[in-house]
């Protein structure tokens, strides 16, 4: 009985034992934690665009054959600057009636012809011919022109380069936080990867083109953004 009453003490008393008590300290308690960001610029090596045309007519098939005309021309323009077919495709096509505007007396509605809408996406890596290829369309007769956008063809790797940026930047700081509070930094206990920025392109816009002689465009650059956030440990 002697020696269970004894077990039974000592269990007592290694249950009692605090938290808080030498060498029973929960590890990493003291912690930093920073934040990090990095941004990229690049000058986009390919561009995106709509184009087509417009025709109106009182009829349908004669709008219809005006606007076949014009499409074919402008694949033509294409084709003169190389552009493979897998990067133009159609994104819009239409044939709708146009009525009279009605007073309000009026009832009913009056029928004066047929618009055709035919609208081509092109997909090129001929940036810096941009300009020169539209002026060419508009001349071949088209009259609508929407969304020039400029991008680049491989954002990953861009987008890792400002992420290891933003690595640095956190790691920086935390080397800094603890120098200057006569700390030793310890090791990295948790990494987060913020949202992804956008990498926003340049140029963009929507038009209606007539006729003209030239059409100046932009590329700009393009930005690539990522943050970070570090977690170590205080020795």
């Amino acid at each position: 009985m002697k020696v269970v009453y004894t077990l039974v003490g000592l269990a007592v008393l290694l249950w009692s034992v605090p938290e808080d008590a030498p060498g029973n300290e929960r590890q990493h308690e003291r912690t930093v934690t920073v934040a990090g960001t990095g941004n990229v610029r690049a000058v986009p090596d390919s561009v995106q665009f709509l184009v087509g045309a417009t025709v109106t007519d009182a009829s349908a098939a004669s709008a219809l054959r005006d606007n076949n005309a014009i499409v074919r021309r402008l694949r033509e323009v294409l084709t003169d600057y190389q552009i493979p077919d897998q990067e133009v495709q159609t994104v819009r096509f239409s044939v709708s009636p146009e009525y009279k505007p009605r007073r309000a007396a009026e009832t009913g509605a009056e029928l004066v012809g047929y618009r055709v809408d035919h609208v081509l996406k092109i997909g090129s890596r001929e940036r810096e011919r941009v300009g020169e290829i539209l002026d060419r369309l508009v001349v071949a007769g088209a009259n609508l022109l929407q969304g020039v956008e400029f991008s680049v063809a491989e954002p990953d790797a861009l987008f890792l380069e400002a992420l290891n940026l933003a690595v640095r930047e956190a790691r920086a700081k935390a080397q800094t936080l603890t120098a200057s509070a006569g700390v030793r930094l310890g090791p990295l206990l948790s990494i987060v990867e913020g949202s992804r920025g956008p990498a926003y392109p340049v140029a963009r816009g929507a038009m209606e083109l007539s006729m003209a002689s030239s059409v100046p465009v932009a590329a700009g650059e393009q930005e690539f953004s990522a943050s970070v956030t570090l977690t170590y440990a205080i020795e």
